[in-house]
C-alpha cells in the first residue's frame, strides 16, 4: 500500500477548527502539491497539522488527484492569505474519507522527530512546505505501530 501525510499549515488554513471536526467516515477533498501524481483511490491518508500538533487522523484516498477552480467563497476555513495563494487557480485536489481520529487527537511533531525511521520522513524533518507528503514504507508501518500503541493506551 502508497500512504501519504497530508498537512494542514495553520498560516493557510484554519486546521484547529477543519481537523477539529473530522468525524469517522467524513469525506471531502485535499489540495495537494504539484499534481498529486501517483495518488490513487485505496491509498493510506495520514493527515498531519504542521507545528508541533503533528499526525491527528487517518483516512484514505477515494480517487485520482484532478484539477479544480474554486472561489474563495468555497474556501469557509482558509484564512485571508490561503484565500489570496489558492482561490480562483487551477489546482490539484485529492479526495479522501476519514477512517479514525487519534484517540489523544495527536502524535506530535516531537514524538516523529525523537523517531529513528519517522525522523527521517518528509515533512517532520527538515521542514517542507507542501500539502501532501508520500511516506515510506518504514514510515508507514512506524506510524501504524505508534496509532495502535495510542489506541491500546486509551481503552479503559
Amino acid at each position: 500500500m502508497t500512504a501519504w501525510i497530508l498537512q494542514a499549515r495553520p498560516e493557510i488554513f484554519d486546521s484547529e477548527a477543519y481537523l477539529g471536526r473530522l468525524k469517522v467516515g467524513a469525506k471531502g477533498t485535499w489540495l495537494v502539491t504539484g499534481t498529486g501524481k501517483g495518488m490513487m483511490a485505496h491509498h493510506r491518508a495520514y493527515f498531519w497539522r504542521s507545528g508541533g500538533d503533528g499526525l491527528v487522523a487517518v483516512g484514505c484516498l477515494t480517487g485520482r488527484a484532478f484539477p479544480e477552480q474554486i472561489s474563495a467563497d468555497q474556501m469557509p476555513d482558509w484564512t485571508a492569505e490561503g484565500k489570496r495563494r489558492v482561490a480562483g487557480r487551477p489546482r490539484y485536489w485529492v479526495p479522501y474519507r476519514i477512517e479514525f481520529t487519534l484517540p489523544s487527537r495527536t502524535i506530535s511533531r516531537d514524538v516523529c522527530r525523537r523517531d529513528p525511521i519517522l525522523s527521517q520522513q518528509r515533512p517532520i524533518a527538515p521542514v517542507h512546505v507542501g500539502s501532501s507528503f508520500a511516506v515510506s514504507k518504514q514510515a508507514e508501518e512506524r506510524f501504524e505501530e505508534l496509532i495502535k500503541e495510542l489506541a491500546r493506551r486509551a481503552k479503559p
